[in-house]
């Protein structure tokens, strides 16, 4: 291994990122943030338990890519790389209800699978057709029939939040670092953004599946609807 003396230039670059970049993590984790990134942590554990229970579904694949990229979101969102966070949870957001339209859409999902179609935010949160729709919730989880409207709003704002990032709007654009630096704002930005995105996947997720989980599944999903749905008293019954 050659010493730093003989190192190229652009690896003492990289290395000397790499020190920039400790700094960041640790301003991540500081002050109360570190119980807000704890909470947003625990994320990765509630959908993996979702996903176990959803395993045998064709539409799995979409929630394994789901999941990976909101566990890549929350580390870099932890390295200061705010845009590529936004774009992740997006991305997250997107795949995880992608995957309860598709379970009600067999042929669109093929055509998906197939390269023939794409996932279409238009048509997940379609106000007559979408997962949030009245006929779906009637055909699902009828006592929420009368308040999924109110769902697809906050998916529908949360969503144009993040495809702020994603699309480089110059209203978001300005407070992007222009290094490798930790900003406060966009962290805890980040951070409420994941929070709503993981309720309304939770939501989504309940919706459409709980009612046909057997007992025992429904235990073990439990502490997970509590934690996130119990405020809602549909959701306690």
């Amino acid at each position: 291994m050659p010493d730093d003396a003989q190192l190229h230039p652009t690896t003492t670059l990289y290395l000397g990122a790499h020190s920039d970049l400790q700094g960041v993590i640790r301003s991540s984790f500081s002050g109360d943030l570190r119980q807000v990134h704890s909470n947003s942590h625990a994320g990765i554990e509630d959908f993996t338990t979702w996903f176990g229970l959803l395993r045998q579904r064709h539409e799995i694949l979409m929630l394994q890519t789901a999941i990976q990229a909101y566990s890549t979101s929350l580390m870099a969102v932890s390295a200061g790389f705010y845009r590529s966070a936004f774009f992740e949870l997006r991305l997250f957001f997107e795949h995880s209800l992608g995957a309860v339209y598709f379970s009600t859409n067999e042929l669109e999902f093929r055509l998906w699978m197939n390269g023939e179609a794409d996932v279409t935010w238009a048509k997940i949160t379609d106000s007559e057709r979408g997962i949030f729709s009245k006929p779906f919730a009637r055909a699902f989880f009828p006592s929420l029939e009368e308040s999924v409207g109110e769902y697809n709003s906050l998916a529908k704002h949360v969503y144009r939040e993040c495809s702020e990032y994603v699309h480089c709007n110059p209203t978001v654009e300005i407070k992007i670092p222009e290094t490798l630096t930790f900003n406060e704002e966009l962290c805890k930005s980040w951070h409420t953004k994941a929070a709503t995105i993981r309720f309304l996947v939770h939501i989504s997720f309940a919706i459409r599946h709980l009612k046909s989980l057997n007992p025992t599944q429904t235990v073990a999903m439990s502490h997970v609807l509590n934690d996130e749905l119990g405020h809602l008293a549909a959701f306690r019954i």
